[in-house]
């Protein structure tokens, strides 16, 4: 009983898709829930953690496993080509803790022609969200990308004990790099770096 969903394109970009939570309002049987720090999936109701304190639904990105799923929650779509989900248990393809399903992000490559993309929202509770991408050869064939995001805003809720910062604020940082060295027409050599800070 094996079936996907794959999103992709403008539909990554495009208003309300901009989170992964949001993603459960485009792939039918996949549902995102807050777990105190940690993002729980769930895929036809299947999902939680399992005794060995690891999802039952496997998060990959461009085929990795991700242990700690909010690593992926708190980054945006900005350097990202499309989002696969397979439904239904994917041991034989994934691997490990796919009973429920699995979620592979899949990343954009550096580009052969020069890219830029940047998005600034300012709202209430002082948000300030940045989301920026840079992509382009250095030479022939060796091509670089980065992308850079930065979240911060005020919480919603005050905390009247002093010294302790409101409830439901956020201050992160994170960036993906990426380095593509065409050795030729058959070899292809990428790197790809990720740091979070929040």
């Amino acid at each position: 009983p094996l079936s996907g969903s794959e999103i992709r394109g403008n539909n990554l970009k495009g208003a309300p898709l901009v989170k992964i939570k949001d993603l459960a309002s485009d792939v039918p049987a996949l549902k995102v829930v807050n777990s105190n720090s940690n993002v729980v999936f769930y895929i036809r109701g299947i999902g939680g953690f399992a005794s060995n304190n690891e999802q039952d639904v496997g998060v990959y990105e461009d085929g990795v496993y991700v242990e700690k799923s909010s690593s992926i929650l708190t980054a945006n779509f900005n350097d990202l080509e499309r989002v696969e989900v397979a439904k239904g248990p994917q041991g034989t393809t994934f691997g490990r803790n796919s009973v429920g399903g699995a979620i592979n992000f899949i990343t954009r490559q550096p580009s052969t022609t020069f890219q830029f993309q940047n998005t600034l929202n300012l709202g209430n509770y002082n948000l300030i969200d940045e989301a920026a991408r840079i992509s382009g050869p250095i030479t022939d064939n060796l091509q670089a990308s980065g992308a850079v995001s930065y979240v911060k805003h005020d919480g919603y809720l005050k905390d009247v004990v002093p010294g302790v910062a409101s409830a439901n604020s956020a201050n992160r940082f994170s960036f993906h790099g990426g380095l593509k060295y065409e050795v030729n027409n058959d070899i292809t050599n990428l790197v790809r770096v990720d740091y979070l800070d929040t």
